[in-house]
């Protein structure tokens, strides 16, 4: 027998682009490039226009933004990469002079998905994957920061599951290093209540503000 589970790269790599304004507002850039089983998935969403408009409207609702430009290339043919780039602007929350934001702009997870309590069966991946976000938000002038999610980074099952979450100030630029990773496509049932627990925590710090 021969393990396919781990033939070929899968992977999404994100470039976001933010300039924080002092009335509230952002407008900035996100690039992403798929690979492998990911940019087949994006292909076939964009298939068509009527897809490609509803994908737009979703990413437009779940992350609050307006998307004003959207480019794609690479899109056609069995290529295993594409690219897709936005343009988008957005508000943030504001209280007297303070600004309160997300730095992961686009958070990879925000929800748990395994809510119950135990398990009988296997959690199955569909396939091994990398995801990889590297955030550059600009400060107004005269801004400053006043508190920075804290960094952080976990792994389960020898690197089978892993994320990490660095972030740090770089004069009048918050840089944002995301990265999680999925090595294996099963967790055993007597590794659920491991699992839980690690996908809490990585849910926690892509919500962070």
């Amino acid at each position: 027998f021969v393990d396919l589970s781990k033939v070929g790269r899968h992977m999404l790599v994100q470039t976001v682009q933010v300039n924080l304004h002092p009335d509230g507002t952002f407008e900035g850039t996100r690039q992403n490039v798929y690979v492998g089983q990911l940019a087949s998935d994006f292909k076939r969403r964009m298939s068509n226009e009527e897809d490609s408009l509803s994908t737009m409207q979703k990413t437009e609702e779940e992350y609050n933004i307006v998307i004003k430009a959207c480019e794609t290339s690479q899109t056609a043919g069995l290529g295993e990469k594409c690219q897709e780039t936005l343009h988008f602007s957005g508000e943030m929350l504001t209280s007297d002079d303070r600004i309160y934001l997300n730095p992961m702009i686009f958070p990879d997870e925000t929800e748990q998905p395994f809510t119950n309590v135990s398990r009988k069966f296997p959690v199955e991946f569909p396939y091994a994957q990398t995801v990889q976000v590297n955030v550059t938000l600009t400060l107004p002038e005269g801004y400053q920061v006043e508190e920075l999610p804290q960094s952080a980074q976990s792994t389960m099952n020898q690197n089978e599951l892993m994320y990490s979450y660095i972030i740090r100030q770089v004069g009048d630029k918050i840089n944002l290093r995301y990265r999680s990773v999925i090595n294996t496509p099963l967790i055993l049932p007597e590794q659920y209540e491991e699992l839980r627990s690690f996908w809490e925590d990585m849910v926690n710090r892509n919500n962070q503000h």
